[in-house]
């Protein structure tokens, strides 16, 4: 009979490295959910940067009429909002069609999954 007893609060008694093992499971979930937000938050905020920057350098190539004096916008505009200019490339086209002249700021920039490094 005292074999029972001891058998079963071996069994039930025996639950110290659970927590520890539960929580190990878990934290890594959240650190890894914590880490992907991260990385989709500066991605989102390196998105609405290129906006800005193609809509500045748009917007002053398009008053002045001049593609220089556009791209020295778009890079300030660049600097400004912290995007590395080894990795942003800015274009402008121009076209015209009839009297009207078309300007076109294109700007790619290569963005890192972790990008305030």
């Amino acid at each position: 009979m005292k074999t029972d007893i001891l058998t079963q609060a071996n069994i039930t008694g025996d639950e110290r490295g659970q927590a520890m093992l539960e929580f190990a499971g878990s934290i890594i979930i959240f650190l890894m959910l914590y880490l992907f937000f991260i990385t989709i938050g500066l991605r989102i905020a390196d998105y609405s940067a290129v906006q800005k920057v193609a809509r500045d350098g748009g917007r002053q190539a398009a008053i002045t009429g001049d593609i220089n004096k556009g791209l020295e916008k778009a890079r300030q505009t660049a600097w400004m909002w912290k995007l590395d200019p080894g990795k942003t490339n800015i274009y402008f086209y121009s076209e015209n069609y009839g009297q009207r002249n078309f300007i076109t700021c294109e700007v790619k920039y290569i963005s890192s999954p972790i990008s305030i490094f």
